[in-house]
């Protein structure tokens, strides 16, 4: 959202967690559809899973991590340790995607 010049902007907490929330959701749901848009292109929309940890283990071990810190977050209710690890989940996840 665009503030118009001149005017004071809103820097208030909640507006500060609803765009950290809307960038997150944005790239987890770009992620997740580019994800499936490859596993059509390349694989007719069908990925074996037992070669995934074959060419993939040190992403799928930072996964388990950031899974286990969400986990863990989530039900503290610490939730700006649940926003940075899914950042981190999903930052993780693109560049194994680009790889």
């Amino acid at each position: 959202m665009a503030v118009p010049f001149g005017q004071d902007g809103d820097f208030g907490q909640r507006a500060l967690i609803d765009r950290i929330n809307n960038d997150l959701g944005n790239d987890l749901g770009n992620l997740l559809n580019r994800l499936i848009g490859m596993s059509y292109k390349y694989f007719d929309g069908v990925i074996v899973s037992g070669q995934c940890e074959k060419y993939y283990s040190e992403e799928l071990k930072r996964i388990q991590t950031v899974i286990g810190e969400l986990e863990a977050n989530y039900f503290e209710l610490k939730q700006g340790n649940s926003r940075r690890a899914c950042t981190t989940f999903t930052i993780s996840m693109q560049v194994a995607v680009t790889r």
